[in-house]
Parts: structure tokens; sequence; C-alpha cells
């Protein structure tokens, strides 16, 4: 057969395995790659005599495709993009891997840094100043820079992450793609949209008279101004005025100060773990069921919440009910259930948490507690283990069960189902 004769066989047979070798390319360099692989492999097949074709095409396709990748040279975008190891091909399954991790683990990070340090990542995120120099805007106030600052974060991810999640995010990631991240969950949990609301409460005072400086500095108009000012008042005139006006400013403040006094006080507020072992037993189902799955669509259609319903041993689960935190806050919560015994656990994300800080906290010990991900934590002892606490992703977990023996609740827990 002539080698230059045109190979409709080639392109058939590959095209009709495309289906088939499109996603196994995709796994081995990423979608972005994959139609450079495949270009390379459609070479290979051209090159190869049809003699020398096996009978099981699909497979000698899925061989190639193999042999193909692992000659390939890397794409320009990928050299660009990789600074560890230009000869490295790069790996979209590695990459997505670890944006999924940063995207789970970033909310806590953020948690755990000061709000200075928030402040920083923001500001590097608008591009206001360099990250060298943010003392520039901000003068006596920066005491670091926006590259400690995210060498903090990087410190406080690696004691989240496992050590195989930490690796491969360090290895995968940019440190542009991770700025990215933090830029766009800040930009989700801070919307940069001005509120009309506020564009109004700012013009007024804005709207104000000039000030005092303004106010006196000498004009034209200055004479005529102070020729229509009315006479000066009498000394006794004045001296009675300042007697009037000395009783009413007397009066108003002890009518004040005895409304304040007489009032109650305002209530301080309750941590996270009271709240939740003082409100288990009047939570009543909203759905009832004991499947996990069914559950967990039901949070998410109800709440917009993707989470994980925990497991526990010897327990059934009853169905999922609500807590409204405050009057503007509501919160899902599982019910399960061993017939002599209630299990109650709360989901708080650390989104509400923020919101209802004024009224519920978690205490700063705890939060540390709960830096690594499914790691269950007694709560300060205050329940006699009789409350536990756990995080998953950005959820912050309450499982109350006040009828159970110490400690026994954690042996039966199970916080991944």
């Amino acid at each position: 057969m002539d080698p230059s004769a045109p190979r409709h066989s080639d392109s058939s047979s590959l095209l009709e395995h495309l289906e088939t070798l499109y996603p196994l390319a995709c796994t081995l360099v990423g979608p972005e790659d994959a139609p450079h692989l495949l270009r390379r492999m459609a070479e290979d097949t051209a090159e190869t005599p049809s003699t020398d074709r096996p009978a099981d095409m699909e497979g000698w396709l899925r061989r190639l495709l193999q042999t193909a990748r692992d000659g390939q040279a890397p794409s320009e975008a990928a050299v660009q993009s990789s600074t560890a190891d230009e000869t490295k091909p790069p790996d979209g399954w590695r990459r997505d891997a670890a944006e999924q991790i940063i995207e789970a683990a970033l909310p806590v990070a953020l948690a755990r840094c000061t709000p200075q340090e928030r402040f920083l990542l923001a500001l590097d995120g608008l591009d206001a100043v360099s990250a060298s120099s943010p003392a520039e805007a901000l003068g006596d106030v920066a005491d670091t820079t926006g590259l400690e600052v995210r060498a903090t974060l990087w410190t406080i991810l690696e004691d989240i992450l496992s050590d195989t999640e930490y690796e491969l995010v360090d290895e995968t990631l940019s440190e542009e793609a991770f700025q990215d991240a933090v830029d766009d969950l800040l930009a989700t949990r801070y919307p940069t949209a001005v509120p009309q609301s506020l564009r109004a409460r700012l013009r007024e005072p804005l709207q104000s008279p000039a000030t005092a400086d303004e106010e006196t500095a000498p004009s034209d108009d200055s004479k005529s101004l102070l020729d229509r000012l009315p006479p000066r008042p009498e000394p006794r005139a004045l001296l009675f005025a300042l007697l009037i006006g000395t009783l009413v400013l007397a009066g108003g403040i002890g009518v004040s100060y005895y409304t304040e006094s007489s009032s109650s006080p305002s209530t301080p507020s309750q941590s996270l773990v009271a709240v939740s072992a003082e409100r288990a037993s009047s939570v009543t189902p909203m759905l009832e069921t004991n499947r996990r799955s069914e559950a967990a669509a039901f949070v998410d259609s109800v709440w917009g919440r993707r989470v994980t319903v925990p497991a526990i041993d010897e327990a059934e689960l009853e169905g999922v009910g609500q807590f409204r935190a405050t009057d503007d806050t509501k919160t899902p919560v599982f019910l399960h259930t061993d017939g002599t015994t209630r299990f109650t656990t709360f989901v708080y994300s650390y989104a509400l948490l923020s919101q209802i800080e004024s009224d519920v906290t978690l205490s700063p010990e705890l939060r540390d507690a709960l830096g690594t991900a499914h790691r269950v934590v007694d709560a300060d002892g205050e329940t006699s283990g009789r409350t536990l606490l756990w995080r998953d992703r950005d959820d912050v977990f309450v499982t109350v069960a006040p009828s159970l023996p110490p400690d026994s609740l954690r042996a039966r827990l199970r916080p991944q189902g």
C-alpha cells in the first residue's frame, strides 16, 4: 500500500471512539490540553501502517493515547504557568482537586486571621497598594505587609489541612491562583456593590454647611451678613436665657438617667454550646425521614447549603428541623433517636456565626480546636461529654444528647456518615 495514499480509515477509526477517548484524555492532562493530546495521537495514528494495527482498535487507541501523553511536550499555557518543573505535563485533575481543597479550607483560615490581616488581604485584591508597601496607604496602622499576611495564611492552612492536602495545594496552585481564591471568597462574603441606602446616608453629611474655618474666613459678604444680625441682647435677658437653658438641660439629663437606670440591662451574649444545649429539646421536625440523602437534599432546597448528614451508631435519623438563632437567621437541625435517647445536631455555618456573634458566640479556644476538619471536640467540659462539636468545610456541627452517660456520645458519633 502506498504510504502517501489518504487513509480514510485513520480518521474514521479515531472519530468512532472519540467519545471514549476524549474523557480519558481529560483525565490525563485536563480539558484545556486534551485537544492537543488527541491531535498528537491522531498524528501517531496516521503514521502507523494499517498492516501494523491490531484487531482490537479501541484498545490500541487507548494505549496510543497513553504513549502520546508520555511523549507530549507541555503546552505553551502550561509552560507559562509552571514555575516548579517546566518539563512536567499539566495535570488538570490535580489542579481541580487543589482548588476544591482551598475553596473548603479558606473560610476557616480567614476566620483565624485578625481583622487587620483580612483587611490587608482585601487591599491586595483591590490593587489599592503594592504588597510590599501597604504603609504608604495605611500610615502607622499597618505593621505588616501583604506578603507577610499571605505567608501567615499559608501557615494557618498548613495547620488545617492534612499533609497530603497541603502538599498537593502547595505544589499545584500558583501564588496568583491562591490570591484569586482569596479574592473570590472575600468578594462573596463582602460584596463590592454599594447599597443605595448607604449612599443616601452619606449624602446628608457631605451636603452639610461649610466648616467653621470656611465660615470664619474673610470674604466680601461678611460685612453685610454682620449688618443683618439682630442687636446684641441685654445682659439681664442673656442671663435669663442661660438659666432657662441650664434647667432644661439638667432636666433632660435626669430623665435620661432615670430611664436608663430603670430599664432592664442588655442581654449578654451566650455561648454557642449553651444555646444549643438549651434549645435542643424544643426542635421539632420540618421533614420526617430516615434517609440521609433525602435530608441532605431538603437542606439544600430550603437553606441552599450542601452539608453532610452525620450518622450515630444504633440510632436512626428521625428528620430535619429548624433552629431560629435570631429573628433573622435560621439554621438546619438533624434529629436522630435510638428509641430512648434523642440526638440533636445543629449545623452552623461560619457566615451565620458572624451574623449572630453579638448574641451567640463561639469561643476562640473552640475555634482553634475546630481547625482540623472532622475532629470531634468536647465543649470545654461544660456538658460532661454530652455536647460535641466538629467542622466539615465551613460548617460547625453541634450534637447534643443530654440523657446519655458521660462520653458515650463520642464513641457512637460518625461525623462523615
